[in-house]
């Protein structure tokens, strides 16, 4: 029976529920409400509305996102995340690792909610660069995850792939959106990436996207949507300029079926890696072996395969800029040390 996911037909705080059902290989029913113009100028949001009362004879609570899963009908964003984790086998195995599911999702929502509230602002360069300092200055919130991987990888011989017990459970999904959220708002407006400072982060953010588990999403158009709604004044298309009156959409908006079943494979990892940069400028070739060398433990521990030796002498910033990779990737690339970017073809 397949788990049904329902949120506006933006990512927001759908995308991770909806990677968390495609990762387990689970049968997918997405629900996306669109939001769309008013001929008088505005926005309609009637579709969620009118759906909404109905919905509620299941769940008083009922709001956006929300899961149906047979008759279980589970509103609120964190307590959607803890009933997929601990259906999907994507939750912590004893207390300590419950908890610490809990608590990452609880800071996470910090996160979101300071790019919601930049994103649904007028936004703009100066406003992305304040929310993008906040964020990752000493103390901020990018540091506490930081810190959290540095530990699980020194203290608890984690991979620094996921943040709970070594294996996925839901924080992870959240983490990683939220990090192609925020780097790609800083390649949108030209502005350093966030976690240019913390290689933990860089590592999970690469090492989390390329496992063969999460393909079957980035493949979909779920991937593809933008990450906010019409009316917000960053990333209302999917390539982060605001919502123009009666533009054509660039994605597609509609919601479905989604098979999951996976095919496993080196091949999604290796993808086609040349031997050196292939760009003469390109002066952070010690990072990208640095934070390549991370990624790689990270995915043998995470995955438990050897990879072969040939596939790990290759550099970094070749394999990013020809994979078919996270858009944030694909716009332009993410900074990874003062001066240097990821380079795109």
């Amino acid at each position: 029976m397949p788990v049904t996911v329902a949120y506006w037909s933006i990512r927001g705080l759908g995308a991770p529920l909806r990677m968390m059902v495609m990762f387990a290989g689970q049968p997918l029913q997405a629900v996306n409400y669109d939001v769309t113009e008013k001929p008088e100028g505005g926005f309609d949001r009637d579709v969620w509305f009118n759906a909404k009362p109905p919905l509620k004879a299941g769940n008083p609570l009922m709001n956006l996102p929300y899961i149906i899963d047979g008759d279980v009908v589970v509103a609120q964003t964190n307590a959607c995340f803890s009933y997929l984790g601990r259906k999907l086998g994507l939750w912590g195995s004893t207390e300590a690792e419950v908890v610490d599911c809990e608590q990452l999702l609880c800071e996470l929502m910090d996160l979101r909610n300071q790019m919601v509230g930049f994103a649904y602002s007028p936004a703009g360069p100066e406003a992305a660069a304040a929310l993008l300092k906040r964020v990752s200055a000493e103390g901020g919130i990018l540091q506490k995850f930081e810190l959290w991987l540095e530990r699980a990888v020194t203290q608890r011989q984690a991979s620094g792939v996921h943040l709970v017990g070594n294996k996925p459970t839901a924080p992870d999904f959240h983490l990683w959106e939220m990090l192609e959220q925020y780097t790609a708002c800083a390649a949108f407006y030209s502005l350093p990436s966030p976690i240019v400072a913390y290689p933990r982060l860089q590592a999970f953010y690469i090492g989390f996207a390329v496992l063969p588990q999460n393909q079957k999403y980035f493949e979909s158009s779920l991937s593809k949507l933008p990450f906010n709604n019409k009316m917000a004044g960053y990333g209302a298309v999917p390539g982060g300029q605001k919502w123009a009156p009666g533009q054509e959409y660039g994605f597609d908006p509609n919601g479905g079926m989604f098979d999951t079943a996976h095919v496993l494979t080196l091949l999604v990892m290796i993808g086609r890696w040349t031997p050196s940069c292939p760009h003469s400028d390109c002066a952070d070739q010690p990072a990208h072996a640095s934070l390549k060398s991370l990624v790689q433990r990270a995915l043998q521990r995470s995955m438990n395969f050897p990879m072969a030796e040939k596939n790990m002498q290759h550099n970094v910033c070749a394999y990013w800029s020809r994979r078919v990779w996270p858009r944030s990737l694909q716009r332009g690339g993410m900074l990874l040390s003062d001066g240097g970017a990821l380079h795109k073809d």
